[in-house]
């Protein structure tokens, strides 16, 4: 299964207690990323958070490109507005996922058969809105589970500030 986390199921919580100058992050939201599609040639660019939901079917009807390659995927993601950032300041984001799965991007594979993947986010700004879209592609894990979840964790200056679940739905193999 391939899984790629750009820029850099069933549940999201914010750390409730923050320092009156810490970043303070809100609007979070979850789910499937709409593109904007000019062209059905074309790639579409991820755009925003469309539909709210922590289960992902995973149909293939995007295109992405990984590993220098254009593919068959599903465009998820996450979105928020942050202020009182210190400009450059960066989100670390652990995820960990209940199948082995490659991480990487259009230029390469960064990790294959993982099960956890590290990542930054850098906000550039004070105050201002964040999006990040990621995707995976429709291709079946080598042990053919046609349910994988997966739990992250952000901090921002070693405090948890967003922890989700996404269930990914993938269709089962042809027999």
């Amino acid at each position: 299964m391939q899984r790629l986390i750009l820029f850099p199921a069933l549940a999201f919580t914010f750390t409730a207690i923050q320092p009156s100058n810490a970043a303070e992050i809100t609007n979070f939201k979850l789910g499937l990323v709409c593109t904007n599609n000019s062209n059905e040639k074309k790639l579409g660019t991820p755009s925003h958070i469309c539909f709210n939901t922590t289960s992902v079917k995973i149909t293939g009807q995007g295109r992405c490109n990984y590993n220098e390659k254009e593919l068959p995927c599903t465009w998820y993601g996450f979105q928020f507005d942050y202020d009182n950032a210190q400009p450059g300041e960066k989100l670390l984001c652990t995820l960990k996922t209940s199948e082995q799965v490659n991480f990487g991007d259009p230029r390469g594979v960064d990790q294959e058969a993982s099960t956890e993947y590290s990542y930054e986010l850098p906000l550039e700004n004070k105050r201002g809105h964040f999006f990040n879209p990621q995707y995976a592609l429709l291709k079946y894990a080598k042990t053919n589970k046609s349910i994988v979840n997966e739990e992250t964790v952000c901090s921002l200056n070693g405090r948890k500030v967003i922890q989700f679940k996404f269930r990914f739905l993938y269709p089962r193999p042809a027999e």
